[in-house]
């Protein structure tokens, strides 16, 4: 279970399903609002993925969610 938003993020690349992505390519963008937010992108490709702090220039999805919100999905 994570406490911070940083922390799911940096947890995302050991729990990705590489098998589940191949043949796909996508950047997803989160912008993450409130106490504790900020912005992180994940880049998949071919089954691999790179997840980064910021913003991405081209990203096909964007999610925009309170911090505490995404704690509390991600948490389940």
């Amino acid at each position: 279970m994570a406490d911070t938003v940083k922390e799911i993020f940096d947890a995302m690349p050991a729990a990705f399903n590489a098998d589940k992505a191949a043949g796909m390519k996508a950047v997803y963008q989160w912008d993450i609002t409130g106490d504790g937010g900020g912005k992180w992108n994940a880049e998949i490709a071919d089954g691999a993925i790179s997840v980064n702090e910021g913003e991405n220039a081209s990203p096909n999805i964007t999610i925009t969610v309170s911090a505490s919100d995404w704690l509390d999905i991600t948490n389940g």
